[in-house]
């Protein structure tokens, strides 16, 4: 079969010469901006334990602890939790550790300090309670060697007991010059993909060390066009000698992870040729999807305008208007009724000509992206009318070599109109990408008939926190604001039992971007933006008495007033 998946066919037309040159520019202008003062913080925290506990001779309680029975710091924490802005990943589990602290059970009648080795479940399924000396022998037999491997940057294939993203962060910790903060294998394979490295390079905990040598060779980056921590800063740090060496390398990988991971980690695939993006409000479902298309555009060096499309549906939005319909046109003194085509029927007919062209070059075959926003807000079935059918990835219209098509053609409503020499036929190209966005609030995807909904691929998109905490990742009141985030959509969710399409997209949350974290700009977010939201959604469920005392307790709980570790109002 000819057709291609519309992400294999990107990648393949993607040209490395004009995407390495267009990726260079933004790199010339993005390498000296400094690092937010964050980062730097936790850099030296690092530093600091790296200084005060050598790996080799790290004893199992600075490896793993329970800060809230007032332990000190431990190793696993400061590399999960306490160094995220240095690169953020998360365990699966705590058994990605090989070895970690456990809290007795209460009433369990355990005494002294119990841990857990991965890998030797109960009954459960859970990892058994060991005692502390059978702990200890285990973790400098199997865990401290991988950790000072990983440190040492030595030729390690077998990481057991510990989870790869675990071993990438120590790694990447200890040997910055070698390595990039990027622990996702689909990232970096997105990128290694477009470096045309061997997928054998992308393997392991050193995965990122051909891309950082790629490009550190092909932009000449250096710590002299990129650093903005001079000699004179590391030491009155304190970090001149190796340290500051460390640090400069440190700076060097931190901005160029930042400027992959901005524009590869949050890049959409596009798995499926028709793909409606579903969830509440604010979640950035429209802005994600054309952000992906302007950033393949960048990456294949072809005019955004060219390869997508967007339009909006509304209720009154007709097949006329998406496929083709009768139209007034001047004729002399009068008016004519022509058949015009529709917004997707001139898509696809530029995608057809550029899928031709393509195949019949022998070159892989150009995507072209159509976008619905508020794809639910028209009725699908009339606007698509028969043209429904030929979304279907089998029936999509395909060209060989040789000009032969394939795939499947059908007679629209106007087709018995079409003048000589016409095509009264019409099929959608195997190149276009169908997209569609939707507010599920608005109507859920169990309002869509089976005919349509089997077509798609429903891909849910939900608050990011993530994007909330590196936005006021710099401010005292940073961590607070996420959670009294969470905790109101919690309540949202369950506490009004609305369910979590109606919670609250990050984009409100992002409007303090600008104007700060105070109580009162706090305050004035929900009044403004959050609490008409949520009287909207609440009249259709509460008197106006009920829907004031809920709205009462929403405010209470998105409160940086409110002291940290307070319990949430309840319903």
């Amino acid at each position: 079969m000819m057709d291609k998946e519309p992400n294999e066919m990107n990648d393949m037309n993607t040209n490395p010469e004009n995407s390495l040159a267009a990726l260079k520019r933004e790199w010339d202008s993005f390498k000296r901006e400094p690092l937010k003062p964050v980062v730097e913080k936790e850099w030296r925290l690092f530093l600091d334990w790296k200084n005060s506990v050598p790996i080799a001779e790290m004893p199992l309680d600075r490896y793993t602890g329970l800060l809230d029975e007032g332990g000190q710091p431990y190793f696993t924490y400061l590399i999960e939790r306490q160094t995220t802005h240095c690169g953020r990943f998360r365990a699966a589990s705590s058994n990605g550790y090989g070895v970690f602290r456990t809290r007795a059970k209460a009433g369990a009648g355990a005494a002294g300090t119990l841990f857990r080795i991965a890998g030797q479940a109960s009954a459960e399924g859970n990892a058994e309670p060991v005692s502390q000396a059978k702990a200890q022998k285990y973790f400098e037999s199997e865990v401290r060697p991988v950790l000072v491997a990983l440190a040492a940057y030595a030729d390690r294939d077998d990481l057991s007991p510990l989870e790869i993203n675990f071993a990438r962060k120590v790694a990447y910790m200890y040997n910055p010059g070698r390595l990039l903060a990027l622990y996702k294998g689909e990232v970096i394979r997105r990128i290694g993909r477009l470096l045309k490295l061997d997928e054998d390079e992308l393997e392991g905990y050193k995965a990122t060390e051909a891309i950082k040598r790629a490009l550190t060779a092909a932009w000449n980056i250096s710590p002299e066009d990129t650093c903005t921590w001079d000699r004179e800063t590391l030491r009155s740090w304190g970090r001149d000698g190796d340290n500051g060496r460390l640090s400069l390398e440190f700076e060097i990988s931190q901005k160029l992870t930042n400027f992959l991971y901005q524009r590869f980690g949050t890049t959409i695939e596009f798995e499926h040729k028709n793909t409606i993006f579903y969830g509440p409000p604010g979640t950035g479902k429209t802005h994600m999807v054309t952000e992906a298309i302007a950033r393949r555009a960048m990456l294949e060096g072809r005019a955004l305008a060219e390869m997508r499309e967007i339009v909006q549906f509304h209720p009154s939005y007709s097949y006329e208007d998406f496929i083709e319909g009768l139209k007034p046109v001047p004729a002399g003194s009068g008016i004519d009724l022509v058949v015009k085509p529709g917004v997707f029927k001139l898509f696809c007919k530029r995608a057809m000509d550029a899928l031709r062209a393509d195949r019949l070059a022998g070159t892989a075959p150009r995507a072209f992206y159509f976008v619905v926003d508020e794809i639910n807000r028209a009725e699908l079935s009339r606007v698509l009318g028969e043209v429904l059918v030929c979304l279907e990835d089998s029936k999509r219209i395909d060209v060989d070599r040789e000009g032969r098509e394939t795939g499947l053609r059908v007679k629209t409503q106007y087709s018995y109109l079409a003048k000589e020499g016409e095509d009264p036929d019409f099929g959608v190209p195997a190149n276009v990408v169908f997209i569609g966005t939707m507010n599920d609030i608005d109507r859920s995807i169990d309002s869509f008939d089976m005919a349509l909904r089997r077509r798609f691929a429903w891909v849910p998109t939900a608050c990011d926190y993530g994007v909330v905490r590196d936005t006021f990742g710099d401010h005292k009141h940073a961590q607070r604001y996420e959670e009294i985030c969470r905790e109101l959509n919690t309540f949202i969710r369950e506490g009004l039992q609305l369910g979590a399409s109606y919670e609250i997209g990050h984009a409100y949350f992002m409007k303090l971007a600008q104007r700060g974290l105070s109580a009162a700009s706090v305050r004035d977010l929900f009044d403004t933006s959050i609490e008409p939201l949520l009287a909207e959604y609440l009249r259709a469920e509460y008197s106006a008495g009920e829907v004031k005392d809920r709205l009462k307790t929403a405010r209470e709980i998105f409160s940086l007033s409110r002291a940290p570790g307070k319990a949430a109002p309840a319903a």
